[in-house]
């Protein structure tokens, strides 16, 4: 009887060996929780600072984005504006217009008036004729509103070849159009342009 509530020495060391495993089995399992739990910690702290960094990033494109809409607000408007004053000075020079002395055009954010140059210039020549002060008068007199623009003018000749006496004042119909442009720059200045 006194034998029967102990266990024999085999029999013991067997189930102190299978617990024994058993810790050693949950020891390891808690190591790799540990680690698991470090691993997560550094990973939580990992996407929090790109958690932050996308924040920055957000607020700097919402910045980007508000800019860009003043900006396209800005153009947007300098549209409208180039448009009314292409229609300004379509209305102004529309007598002109319909005589075919000149063409008003509007490209991007230029506006173009071509003129006639039978208007302006006998062949060969870079005086300004009666009829060219006339339609130029009127010309300056439309864009002298416009103080923010820049003015081109852009001389051409025509397609005679340059010959004779006129040869030492113009060697060649390049040096035609260059006199023909400054000749109506200082009939712009003269009427008003700066």
């Amino acid at each position: 009887l006194a034998l029967s509530g102990c266990v024999t020495q085999g029999t013991y060391e067997k189930l102190e060996a299978e617990k024994a495993q058993e810790i050693d089995a949950l020891q390891s399992q808690r190591g790799a929780l540990e680690r698991q739990l470090a691993d997560l910690r550094e990973q939580k702290v990992l996407l929090e600072n790109d958690r932050a960094a996308l924040e920055r990033d957000q607020a700097a494109l919402r910045r980007q984005n508000e800019a860009l809409e003043g900006e396209r607000t800005k153009l947007l408007e300098a549209s409208k504006q180039s448009q009314a004053q292409y229609d300004s000075l379509a209305r102004e020079l529309s007598t002109e217009v319909q005589k075919g002395q000149l063409q008003v055009r509007q490209y991007k954010d230029m506006l173009t008036v071509d003129v006639a140059e039978q208007l302006f210039f006998d062949s060969g020549r870079a005086t300004l004729k009666d009829t060219g002060k006339e339609v130029l008068k009127r010309v300056a007199d439309a864009i002298k509103s416009y103080d923010d623009k820049a003015i081109r003018v852009v001389g051409h000749t025509d397609n005679v070849p340059i010959s004779g006496a006129l040869q030492k004042t113009y060697p060649s119909n390049w040096e035609l159009s260059v006199a023909r442009a400054t000749t109506v720059v200082r009939f712009l200045q003269e009427s008003g342009i700066a």
